[in-house]
């Protein structure tokens, strides 16, 4: 199975649905297409910088996804803030940061 390069996929969303808008780049899929109410800070995949959470502006700080950088065969994503919505890769991580709130 040969993968589309990312820059002409990404050229081709119109951003109509849902999905589309609230995706950020570095996903693995489509935002919202995973369980309802969770986000990518509580998936396995969100690359947490190895447990150590930085908090900014009252988020964690943005990390990359393991799972996109699988599909990719190893391409490296844009980091992917803590509060998007699952997609469909999700995978809950029991040890996921608690929300950060100031």
């Amino acid at each position: 199975m040969k993968l589309l390069d990312p820059k002409k996929i990404s050229a081709k969303l119109t951003m109509t649905s849902q999905e589309q808008r609230l995706s950020h780049k570095g996903m693995a899929h489509f935002a919202g297409t995973g369980p309802n109410g969770r986000t990518c800070r509580e998936c396995i995949h969100w690359d947490h910088f190895n447990g150590s959470y930085r908090k900014t502006d009252g988020r964690i700080s943005k990390a990359p996804c393991k799972m996109f950088t699988e599909l990719t065969r190893g391409t490296k994503g844009m980091p992917v803030p803590d509060d998007a919505m699952a997609c469909r890769y999700f995978e809950f991580n029991s040890s996921a940061p608690e929300k950060y709130r100031r």
